[in-house]
């Protein structure tokens, strides 16, 4: 969370520092869901101290990952994900949500940041869902995509 003039310091993918007066004003503009901004120029995301930028140019399909762990005697714990590929593959995974008392919740954000996503200008290109060839690993977990 370093800042540099009052900008905001954010970390692309690909390892490089933006620090500017334009992103930091998407940054505090940006539509807030859980972990996950969307602003005018790209994505926003936090991962333990540090704060991410992608640009929706650089982003080719984005869609919504769910695993549900069964648990013995319980209701199963379910982590949500939000995946977003590139030209060159995975370029962010990001967890905004675990457990089993927020679910609806969790599930309701994701789906409201990919339809957010559909009316931003600068994101049309970006499709939304996710291909059948892109399968999940296999674990002993159940996997759901939308």
């Amino acid at each position: 969370m370093s800042k540099t003039d009052g900008n905001i310091r954010f970390r692309t993918h690909f390892g490089k520092t933006v620090c500017d007066e334009l992103h930091t004003e998407d940054w505090n503009g940006a539509a807030s869901f859980k972990m996950i901004r969307a602003g005018a120029l790209g994505l926003y995301y936090k991962q333990m101290f540090r704060r991410y930028f992608i640009p929706y140019s650089e982003i080719c399909r984005i869609y919504k990952q769910v695993q549900i762990i069964p648990v013995d005697d319980s209701p199963p714990y379910e982590h949500y994900r939000i995946i977003m590929e590139g030209s060159e593959g995975r370029i962010a995974e990001i967890m905004f949500g675990e457990g089993f008392m927020d679910r609806t919740e969790d599930n309701d954000t994701a789906d409201h940041l990919l339809e957010t996503l559909r009316h931003i200008e600068s994101a049309q290109h970006i499709r939304i869902g996710y291909d059948e060839d892109s399968a999940p690993p296999s674990r002993k977990s159940i996997w759901r995509r939308t």
